[in-house]
């Protein structure tokens, strides 16, 4: 289980492809609004460290906590992450006519 963990981390910190927002420790990758469903569609405003780094509003992704070993690699960016009270509106509509079909 320890090498699984050790291996997910350092692919994450590896990864070039990501667009990542790391908070209090915790590894969020984001998206443009309406491109992600993370939190269930929820809009977030990512105000950064860099002073010269506009504010990004996005949805995120959680991949969890950061190991204590793994946080000089992978340090915090963000200065606060912001909900901003509403969601992209993330799943398509659900027929409710199929609530009375048994699940067997």
């Amino acid at each position: 289980m320890r090498l699984e963990l050790e291996s997910y981390w350092a692919e994450l910190a590896d990864a070039t492809d990501i667009q990542r927002v790391i908070y209090q420790g915790v590894h969020y990758t984001w998206n443009v609004l309406g491109e992600g469903i993370g939190f269930g569609g929820q809009a977030f405003r990512v105000e950064w460290l860099t002073a010269d780094r506009e504010p990004t509003e996005c949805n995120l992704f959680a991949q969890g906590r950061i190991p204590v070993w793994m946080r000089d690699k992978l340090p915090d960016n963000a200065r606060t992450i912001e909900d901003l009270g509403y969601r992209i509106n993330p799943f398509p509509a659900v027929d409710d006519s199929l609530d009375d079909d048994p699940p067997y």
